[in-house]
């Protein structure tokens, strides 16, 4: 999923269990939506199109592989 994200440049990628880094992608998305609505949606609409790119049961199971693994470690 990661290569997705900066392929098309849709999100963020953080280091699992980096609870600073995921709130500052928090705070970064809300300053977005709310200071530059305009960029927001663009990013909102290219990140749904390129989800339809992609079969949902099969990117489930790899997300809940994802998090399963980790809280084994």
């Amino acid at each position: 999923m990661q290569d997705v994200v900066k392929r098309f440049k849709c999100g963020y990628v953080i280091k699992p269990f980096s609870y600073e880094l995921f709130l500052k992608a928090i705070v970064d998305m809300y300053t977005l939506y709310r200071f530059k609505p305009e960029k927001y949606i663009k990013l909102v609409r290219r990140c749904r199109e390129i989800s339809y790119a992609y079969d949902i049961e099969s990117m489930s199971k790899k997300f809940i592989n994802i998090l399963k693994s980790n809280v084994e470690r």
